[in-house]
């Protein structure tokens, strides 16, 4: 940009003195005039330059002040455009601030419903818990009352076993007629009960008939027989009720008829002997324990009752057996029931008490089998205390068995998984190798197989 020039100031010719009218000095005078004039024309030459220069430089300054101010301009109308900006946001945010407010009155509310609907569930499930603590005392209520309407039934049951059956060593020939037996005092037969005497020594051989006379105080019993199966003389009878020909509805099988229970007719009660125990530990639900355990074993009679009216139901037919007080008293109570699957009957289960056995060597299946350690309780002695004790579970268990166990003093007792999955309560069993301890002295721990999950569910 040209710089702006600041000479000093000229000194310009003084004016010449100015001509008179006197002619003598005019001349003189005026030469002076003039030569002051060849003086100052360069001055005046210069003043003009330095003018210009000036004047360009001041044009120059005029035209960068437009363009300034036009940038001047340009910016004020940016500024004005974020002026507007600004004050639109400012207009957003003050209506974002009313909706927040909205919103957070409405939580609020919300909250303090929330809280109400809080305190309604606290108070119902306290309803809840109350009425589920009712359910539950009902419910074990119910289930003693069960198990003592079982028990009940299951002592009238063995008891009418009891009353109804009977031994004689009278001597006497198979034969029709009359048939005078001395049995023991205190049975409850009846005249006109159909009575089937048969040899302990051959259950092919026996003698059937109504009783015409029975004396309770001497234990002597009148038979008029009307068949007989058999011939020759026996001193050894075992005297029931039977069935009146083939009389329908239930019948009453003659002890030892059977000594199977898987071939008893259906609708009939049988006392079969346990004492025959090449069937025994197959065909009855026989309750055993260890060599070193005082338990149960195969000598026990038995009072089996197949149920299964109609044509066909042989293939859903019940059978339920009950441990005879004859031959062991203790056997009151215990009650087994199966069911009949197609044409293959399942296993014989405890229903109501479970029998107990003790566990008073360590090692391998429980009582030497595979399978005697379902359905019982299963103490482990204190003879045992000095080591640890170990045992596989029953091996194929069937849906809703169960077996438990009692410990001893100690806490490192374990059962060992065998063929089926043990899960619950954070354990899976599901190799040779896993176990589950038996982590408390006294102490009960429990499983159940199901079905559905293939598994043992420990309780």
């Amino acid at each position: 940009m040209t710089a702006i020039v600041s000479p000093p100031i000229i000194d310009v010719l003084p004016p010449a003195p100015l001509p008179t009218d006197t002619p003598a000095d005019f001349n003189a005078k005026g030469f002076a005039t003039v030569a002051a004039q060849v003086a100052f024309v360069p001055q005046a030459n210069d003043l003009g330059a330095n003018a210009y220069q000036n004047a360009t430089a001041a044009n120059e300054r005029a035209v960068a002040a437009d363009v300034s101010a036009a940038t001047a301009t340009a910016q004020a109308d940016l500024a004005m455009g974020y002026r507007n900006t600004a004050n639109n946001a400012a207009g957003t945010a003050t209506t974002q601030a009313g909706l927040a407010s909205t919103a957070r009155t409405g939580a609020e509310t919300a909250r303090t419903g929330a809280e109400a609907a809080r305190d309604a569930a606290d108070s119902q499930a306290g309803l809840a818990g109350t009425a589920r603590t009712g359910a539950e005392t009902a419910r074990t209520g119910a289930e003693t009352a069960r198990t003592g309407a079982e028990g009940a039934r299951d002592t009238a049951l063995s008891l009418a076993a009891f009353a109804f059956e009977s031994t004689s060593t009278t001597s006497l020939t198979i034969g029709l007629g009359a048939k005078v037996f001395a049995i023991e005092a205190g049975k409850s037969f009846a005249v006109g009960q159909y009575v089937s005497a048969v040899s302990t020594a051959d259950t092919s051989i026996w003698m059937a008939g109504p009783v015409t006379a029975h004396d309770r105080s001497t234990g002597q019993i009148t038979l008029q027989v009307n068949a007989t199966m058999g011939a020759g003389t026996l001193a050894s009878w075992r005297l029931v009720l039977a069935a009146n020909g083939a009389a329908a509805g239930v019948q009453t099988i003659a002890a030892g008829t059977y000594t199977d229970a898987d071939l008893a007719p259906l609708n009939s009660v049988t006392v079969i002997t346990g004492v025959n125990s090449a069937y025994a530990t197959t065909h009855l639900p026989v309750i055993t324990a260890n060599s070193a355990s005082a338990g149960w074993g195969t000598s026990y009679d038995w009072v089996v009752e197949t149920l299964g009216f109609g044509a066909g139901a042989g293939l859903d037919a019940t059978q339920t057996a009950v441990c005879s007080v004859v031959g062991n008293v203790l056997g009151a109570g215990l009650r087994f029931a199966r069911k009949k699957v197609g044409t293959t009957w399942g296993r014989w289960k405890p229903t109501g008490a479970l029998p107990s056995s003790t566990l008073t060597a360590s090692g391998g299946d429980m009582y030497g089998n595979t399978q005697l350690g379902n359905n019982r309780v299963n103490h482990i002695a204190t003879s045992l205390n000095a080591s640890a004790g170990v045992w596989y579970f029953p091996e194929l268990p069937e849906d809703g068995d169960r077996t438990y166990f009692y410990t001893n003093s100690r806490t490192d007792n374990a059962i060992f998984y065998k063929d089926k999955n043990v899960i619950g309560n954070g354990v899976v069993l599901s190799t040779s190798a896993d176990s589950v301890r038996l982590n408390k002295p006294f102490s009960k721990f429990g499983f159940a197989y199901n079905l559905f999950n293939d598994s043992w569910m420990i309780e």
